[in-house]
């Protein structure tokens, strides 16, 4: 391999590899939501499965409005539209049969918002007032 060549080579890979600054996707948490026996691995788990269906780059990630996260509105919580939030609502039944607080209250105001956001790689709504 001539000298230039190499050079090219080393070029091309460090231009393909990932930016080590910039942002990496939380894995799908691994576990199974009829297994959780208690209120503290339900919020556990609440927590991971949301690190994982929030987590964005930009504002097109956005779009799921995760219902009864709040009493409704521009209070939900916001997740992925490319991603099944299916797990996040067994997580959640699990919780309920087992009575635990996960404490997903918030005020009732329902502040305007144009579409979504994210906000430090997590999806919310884009508010347009004083939310």
């Amino acid at each position: 391999m001539t000298r230039s060549y190499r050079l090219l080579v080393a070029l091309l890979l460090l231009s393909c590899s990932s930016d080590s600054s910039s942002p990496t996707a939380p894995r799908p948490p691994m576990f199974n939501p009829r297994a959780l026996s208690n209120c503290s691995q339900v919020s556990g788990a609440v927590s991971a499965e949301l690190a994982y269906i929030q987590f964005c780059t930009r504002a097109s990630d956005c779009g799921q409005d995760l219902v009864g996260t709040s009493c409704g509105c521009t209070r939900n919580l916001v997740a992925r539209r490319d991603i099944s939030a299916d797990r996040f609502y067994e997580i959640l039944a699990r919780g309920d049969s087992m009575e635990c607080d996960l404490g997903f209250t918030s005020i009732c105001d329902c502040p305007p918002a144009d579409g979504f956001a994210c906000i430090a790689n997590r999806c919310t709504w884009n508010y347009t007032g004083g939310g």
